[in-house]
């Protein structure tokens, strides 16, 4: 049983004996804030100029009815804060904020504040002793009311509620119009004029809250998932029985060996092989990083053939320059027992039809030492400002040049033929992730070698136009990137940078003779230069992450941070439905990294979505990031934990890779038929219907898409049917049914419930559990078993299903005798 859901039944069962009916329960977050309801009091601190502090290092909380968090700005604490909550006589509660400023600093703003949507809020009322006013737009006024009092009140937007903050010392309160900058009101509660605090200077505040009805105050409690009957657990195993109806090699996707139609090229738009005129060719493949590019021989044969079965036809080697030159004093000198292993790896997946895409340029800056680059200073250089340096520092462009040499002029033992000559690795990019954006705060704005490029280009602009960039420093980067008033002109100078830069690159490979196709747009179009690129790119790439990590306190350390919200429900662009906008005419456009990361627990769609807007858009290549990180995790056992990115430990993710290979791969979903996906916003769902591939996605209720319908229930669901026969869904024979929920790690504990919050991951995975009514329209109903099968394919055991002329119905059901279930064969007797 979840821990969470004990903490606060047992808490509201006594509020609800000592009050009666209780009107909300109040409780204390770790991060500092309380909630009331779905709505949140939280800590706030504004320094002089407005600029706000956040809370930071709240995750949970050790002592009962005490949350204890830093007001951050830029990675500096401004000011300490202890949040208490306690339940006093009455049904009210008790909340207490107390400040500690950690620096003599001038504050706007101290206190707390509610951030309340403007559309569930509109034309509702606030009062306080002497004053009282309407949450209403006033155009040209943002201050809707306020100053000191010994009461505020107002109805919470839909709860019904009534809230009244009370103190004997008065409240300074302060009612805000936001909808300047979002869609929001505010109401701020603490000490709301600027103020000069000293260093160790404490400030509280407390306010005493009731409501129309009483509080119940509950304890929070860390939300953490085990076996049980919501969440059962799940025998993972990831190799893929021949002949089964999880083996995709039998449709054809690989053309053995890989390169035998000789170079890719651009025709019109799209790839296609030298030696295959008019035959556009698609790419579907997973990312290998680390370790998982240098297994042992037995292991990368074993590999291959499980990515051929699960429907791939390519793979990407990345974050794999490192391992190739480790040991080395140089940084350049290729490891000769590492480069044997890729060697192989590389082999085996040409043998059986994958093609193959890299980096030049990824993470090699582990072995990149300053005095490599001819800098008299210790220690290595960060990953981010190396790639800059690129552009405006010959040393480490020459440090670039001399391992792409290495790498390119190598010959394959395996193969015979070096890395250069290799038409089976057609798609190059020079420098993964390359914008000056993604390092501008770990050195790139405060490299000299960079400010010495800045001023030198800045003075020259301002010889032809004296007024360029007025106001703009020669001396120095501004302090962020963004800056709305500095971002075109620093985008004009890091565009125009890395024009010569890949220009530069692009030269010295061909000159090693390298014909394959190069790119270096993996970032999205972040400058205003950008078409001076595009004639130098043979193919567009980007990237894009759903539910993408964001760090607490340490990079790539817990806790971690995710939205884990519907990524289908609202108003915001859906990735990547609407991610068409790097694409250049004329230019084939691939994304080689993508995912929709854990923990989050709508990453089953991520597959069907992706694999549909690959197929509408008329994309050429997709690599999901990422198959595995380690070598360790590459065989048929020790499967782990659930992580952000892995397939090799990720169910979820991996059976959902099926629908956008059917999709994509396959052409089961044809150009600009748009017609066949339906989104519903509101809902927050949607559907695919196309002859061979048909299902969706839905929170709960009915899911109608063509052939296939299903009633989701117990939890939100992306249910889908492929034909496996190349036949309609009505009309095949063979068929594979889909159904996807959630799947964490057993003992993976989050902050609280939203799951938004990740503190530790858990074990063996644990899927969800949930049914789908399925019913399917298919000719001669009573002629087909169904199987439940194992994640290798294998068939379980048999399901006894509801056939009626044209109808076949079943259960699809997580839990089952085998332990979860989430794929099923339909197929004819």
């Amino acid at each position: 049983m979840r821990r969470s859901a004990v903490g606060l039944a047992v808490c509201a069962s006594a509020c609800l004996c000592a009050f009666g009916a209780v009107a909300m329960t109040v409780t204390l977050c770790p991060d500092g804030s309380v909630a009331f309801g779905g709505y949140h009091l939280r800590p706030l601190a504004f320094q002089k100029g407005w600029i706000s502090a956040q809370p930071k290092g709240g995750y949970e909380i050790k002592t009962p009815g005490k949350a204890s968090v830093r007001m951050e700005h830029d990675g500096a604490n401004v000011t300490d804060c202890t949040v208490s909550l306690a339940q006093i006589d009455g049904g009210k509660a008790r909340i207490e904020y107390a400040f500690a400023a950690a620096k003599d600093v001038t504050l706007e703003n101290i206190g707390c504040a509610f951030v309340l949507p403007a559309p569930k809020m509109d034309g509702r009322t606030w009062r306080s002793e002497s004053k009282s006013g309407a949450f209403e737009h006033q155009p040209h006024t943002i201050n809707l009311g306020g100053g000191k009092t010994g009461f505020f009140e107002f109805l919470l937007a839909d709860t019904g509620v009534t809230l009244r903050f009370s103190s004997d010392g008065g409240i300074s309160y302060l009612v805000q119009d936001d909808r300047r900058w979002s869609d929001a009101y505010t109401i701020r509660l603490g000490e709301l004029a600027r103020r000069r605090y000293a260093k160790g200077e404490r400030t509280v505040f407390s306010f005493v809250v009731s409501a129309n009805e009483p509080l119940a105050v509950a304890d929070h409690r860390p939300y953490v998932i085990s076996s049980g009957a919501e969440w059962m657990p799940l025998d993972y195993r990831r190799n893929i029985e021949p002949g089964s109806a999880l083996d995709f090699s039998q449709m054809g996707f690989t053309d053995a060996p890989a390169g035998k139609y000789g170079w890719l090229r651009n025709a019109g738009g799209h790839f296609e092989f030298e030696r295959r005129p008019g035959r556009p060719q698609r790419f579907y493949g997973v990312n290998l990083c680390g370790t998982a590019n240098f297994p042992d021989h037995a292991l990368a044969d074993e590999m291959i053939v499980r990515f051929k079965r699960l429907g791939y036809n390519a793979i990407r080697v990345h974050h794999h320059d490192a391992g190739t030159v480790s040991g080395s004093a140089d940084g350049l000198t290729l490891n000769a027992d590492n480069m044997g292993r890729l060697d192989y790896l590389l082999a085996s997946a040409i043998r059986e039809g994958l093609y193959v895409t890299t980096d030049i340029f990824v993470s090699r800056s582990r072995a990149i030492k300053w005095r490599h680059i001819g800098v008299d200073r210790d220690g290595l250089v960060d990953m981010q400002l190396f790639k800059a340096l690129c552009a405006v520092y010959d040393p480490a462009f020459d440090n670039w040049a001399a391992y792409a040499r290495n790498l390119m002029l190598h010959t394959n033992r395996y193969t015979g033929r070096r890395y250069a000559d290799e038409p089976a690795l057609p798609l190059i990019s020079l420098v993964n992730e390359g914008g000056f954006f993604m390092g501008w705060s770990r050195g790139v704005r405060d490299d000299p070698r960079i400010l010495a490029n800045w001023k030198a280009w800045l003075s020259a602009k301002r010889v032809a136009n004296p007024s360029f960039a007025a106001g703009m420093s020669a001396d120095e980067l501004p302090k962020s990137y963004w800056d709305k008033s500095t971002r075109p002109v620093v985008e004009q100078w890091a565009g125009e940078l890395e024009v010569k830069m890949v220009a530069r690159m692009k030269a010295y490979l061909r000159g090693l003779g390298c014909k394959a196709l190069i790119t270096n747009d993996n970032c999205g179009s972040h400058y205003t230069a950008r078409n001076g690129l595009d004639g130098d790119y043979d193919y567009i790439d980007d990237h894009f992450y759903v539910d993408h990590p964001s760090f607490l306190d340490k990079p790539w350390r817990l806790p971690s941070r995710c939205p884990n919200v519907n990524p289908l429900l609202g108003d915001k662009p859906i990735m990547p439905v609407e991610h068409d906008w790097p694409r250049v005419p004329g230019k084939p456009f691939t994304i080689t990294e993508w995912n929709f990361s854990g923990p989050g627990r709508y990453r089953g769609v991520g597959g069907i979505l992706t694999g549909a807007t690959g197929a509408l858009q008329n994309w050429d290549g997709l690599w999901r990031f990422a198959y595995s990180h380690s070598r360790d995790s590459l065989g048929d056992a020790d499967i782990r934990s659930p992580g952000y990115f892995d397939l090799a430990s990720d169910p979820l993710s991996q059976a959902s890779d099926r629908a956008s290979i059917c999709l994509f791969l396959r052409g089961d979903l044809l150009p600009h038929k748009y017609s066949c996906l339906r989104i519903d916003r509101k809902r927050g769902s949607f559907t695919i219907d196309t002859p061979r591939t048909c299902g969706g996605f839905v929170p709960d209720g009915e899911l109608s898409a063509g052939a296939m319908k299903a009633t989701v229930s117990g939890a939100p669901a992306t249910v889908w049917v492929h034909a496996l026969d190349g036949e309609a869904v009505s009309q095949s024979r063979r068929l594979l049914l889909t159904h996807l929920t959630d799947v964490q790690g057993e003992g993976v504990k989050f902050m609280d419930e939203s799951m938004k919050v990740l503190l530790k991951w858990g074990r063996r995975p644990l899927v969800r559990n949930g049914t789908a009514d399925v019913t399917l329209h298919l000719l001669s109903a009573a002629d087909y078993d169904v199987y439940a099968l194992a994640t290798s394919g294998r068939r379980l055991r048999k399901v006894e299903p509801f056939a009626n002329g044209e109808t076949l119905r079943f259960k699809a059901s997580i839990a089952s005798p085998d332990g979860a279930c989430i794929l099923y064969e339909i197929c004819g007797k």
